[in-house]
């Protein structure tokens, strides 16, 4: 994808706040959406549904268009919602409950959990779009956040699901040896963009959902 860039119009070039140094490709978003597709293919697809996966690659192209030709905020943030609205209905694993947020009270959202849903998502996948500001945040933290997930399918018993936890960690693990700086690399060699940032904030919001409000999970 790095060589494909150009013919792709996605390199991003200095200007304005972006202050990197040399235009710098955009590709690695584009990168770990593939390796997460071919993997999930290759499982069977047991995980994590086919909803939820066409709300990632609705996502994917959402991200593509921005890098490539830029949207106004307003616009993308509505095809977010749409997106994100229908992968979650008709995937049916919604917020239905925040667990004892009180000593004794079980916080049930009942008709709000879609919405809420919506939501939570929503504000995941725009929180991962906002760190994805220099090289390695972005991609570190969601490391360490599917990491911490797929341990938790482990000590739950939870394996279809670590699978498809392990495939995102393997993707963005690939991608961070282009994007974060070593001795000796002083630069990232491509970024993820808003492809990159957005799915990871989805699929992170998913795997969190999934693993609390389903059983075997994490307990609330």
């Amino acid at each position: 994808m790095k060589w494909l860039a150009p013919d792709l119009g996605l390199i991003e070039r200095p200007h304005g706040h972006r202050t990197h140094d040399l235009p710098t490709p955009v590709v690695g978003g584009i990168g770990m959406a593939t390796g997460i597709f071919v993997t999930w293919m290759a499982a069977g697809m047991s995980e994590p549904g086919m909803p939820v996966a066409l709300g990632a690659f609705g996502l994917v192209v959402i991200g593509l268009w921005d890098d490539r030709h830029g949207l106004p905020a307003r616009r993308k943030f509505a095809a977010q919602a749409a997106v994100v609205a229908i992968a979650v209905f008709f995937d049916g694993d919604l917020l239905r409950t925040l667990g004892p947020l009180l000593p004794g009270v079980d916080v049930r959202l009942g008709a709000l959990a879609l919405p809420f849903t919506v939501f939570a998502v929503l504000g995941l996948i725009n929180a991962v779009n906002m760190i994805d500001g220099l090289d390695g945040p972005a991609g570190k933290v969601m490391l360490s956040a599917f990491g911490w997930l797929a341990t938790c399918m482990w000590m739950v018993g939870g394996m279809a699901r670590l699978t498809s936890n392990l495939a995102i960690i393997g993707a963005i693990f690939a991608f961070l040896l282009f994007n974060a700086r070593f001795p000796g690399r002083p630069r990232a060699l491509l970024f993820m963009g808003d492809t990159g940032s957005m799915l990871l904030g989805y699929l992170l919001a998913i795997a969190a959902i999934d693993a609390t409000q389903r059983a075997p999970g994490i307990p609330r």
